[in-house]
């Protein structure tokens, strides 16, 4: 994970900084482009409520249906020349 400062967000910006210090937030861009924004605070305490957001859990879901083919360790091993 790369952490990068904003010294002056836009209105926009900031306004969605706001709104992920109490919800978590999907942004959708126009070409269907998702990201997901939420308030980071104590490490582990982040990992649970993460588990506990329903629509970062819907998101997952959701890429894990388009994701259907599977690889067994071996083929993986293969594909990544690890064999």
């Amino acid at each position: 994970m790369k952490t990068i400062n904003i010294e002056n967000a836009s209105a926009e910006l900031n306004s969605l900084f706001e709104r992920a210090n109490d919800e978590d937030v999907v942004i959708q861009l126009p070409d269907g482009r998702e990201y997901f924004l939420s308030f980071v605070d104590d490490f582990d305490e982040e990992v649970a409520r993460s588990r506990k957001s329903k629509a970062l859990m819907d998101l997952l879901d959701r890429r894990r249906r388009e994701y259907t083919k599977t690889y067994s360790l071996s083929e993986a091993k293969a594909k990544l020349g690890l064999d």
